[in-house]
C-alpha cells in the first residue's frame, strides 16, 4: 500500500518545504526561492538526488551525507505530522479493517523512509494496520522495493504462508506504482486521489482505476478477483 496520495496527502506546499529543508539543512545547499522539486511517486532519495542535479550538484553527495539526509527528513516530517497539516483519505480505515478481517496481510510499499512513513500514518490512525514493508531508504529505485517487502514478510511468516508477487496487490496513485507492480507481475489498483487523474492513470493500464477508496465492498471484491486463491 502506498502512502502519499493514496492514504494521505499534505496540504499544499508542505512537500516542497520538506525537500527544501533537507537540501538546505541536510546537504547545506543554497536553494533558489523559485525551486520546485518533482515528488510524485518517487522515493525520498530519488527526489533529493534529482534535486541536487537540478541545482548543479553531483548526486554522489547524497551517499556521503546519507545520515544527515535521514536525520533532516525525519526531523522536518515529524514537525509537520499532525492532523491540521494533512488530509486523510476517506475509506482507508474501512478498507484496512476489511482486509484484516478477510485474512489479508497488509504491508507498505512507499518512497518514504521508514521513520517518516509511520510518522505520516500516525495522525490519522493508519499506522496500526502495518508492521512491515519496503521503504525509500531501502533503495532509491522504487522498482526494487517489492522484492524487499516480500522477503521481509516471508521471513516474518515463514511458518504460516509464503507470499508471491502474483498474489500481492499494490494500491497506489501514480504511474510509478503501476510500473513498480508490472515489473514484478503484480496486480495493481490505482486511485485518483493524488496528483494524477483517472484518465491519466488509465494510460498506464493498471488492473483498476478508482476515484477513491470509499467503496469498501467493491474494492474487496476486486482484490478477491485479483487474488482468486485467497
Amino acid at each position: 500500500m502506498d502512502i502519499d496520495g493514496t492514504m494521505m496527502r499534505w496540504h499544499r506546499g508542505i512537500s516542497q518545504k520538506i525537500v527544501r529543508y533537507v537540501l538546505e539543512e541536510g546537504l547545506q545547499l543554497t536553494v533558489p526561492n523559485d525551486f520546485h522539486a518533482q515528488v510524485g511517486g518517487k522515493t525520498d532519495f530519488l527526489i533529493i538526488g534529482e534535486s541536487c542535479e537540478k541545482l548543479g550538484v553531483e548526486r554522489s553527495i547524497i551517499h556521503h551525507r546519507r545520515d544527515a539526509i535521514l536525520h533532516a527528513i525525519t526531523a522536518i516530517t515529524e514537525s509537520f505530522a499532525s492532523p491540521e497539516n494533512m488530509i486523510a483519505m476517506q475509506g482507508v480505515h474501512e478498507l484496512m479493517q476489511s482486509c484484516e478481517e478477510a485474512g489479508y496481510t497488509l504491508g507498505l510499499l512507499t518512497g518514504n523512509i521508514r521513520a517518516t512513513a509511520f510518522a505520516k500514518l500516525a495522525p490519522a490512525g493508519y499506522a496500526q494496520y502495518f508492521q512491515e514493508g519496503a521503504f525509500g531508504d531501502d533503495n532509491e529505485d522504487r522498482l526494487a522495493l517489492p522484492p524487499i517487502a516480500l522477503e521481509r514478510f516471508n521471513a516474518i511468516h515463514s511458518n504460516q504462508q509464503f507470499f508471491e508477487f502474483s498474489h500481492t496487490v499494490i494500491i497506489g496513485d501514480t504511474d510509478n506504482d503501476v510500473r513498480c507492480a508490472k515489473a514484478h507481475g503484480m496486480p495493481v489498483i490505482t486511485v485518483a486521489t493524488g496528483s494524477m487523474t483517472l484518465d491519466e492513470l488509465e494510460v498506464f493500464q493498471p488492473d483498476a482505476v478508482l476515484d477513491s477508496l470509499v467503496d469498501t465492498q467493491g474494492i474487496m471484491a476486486l482484490i478477491r478477483k485479483l487474488c482468486p486463491d485467497k
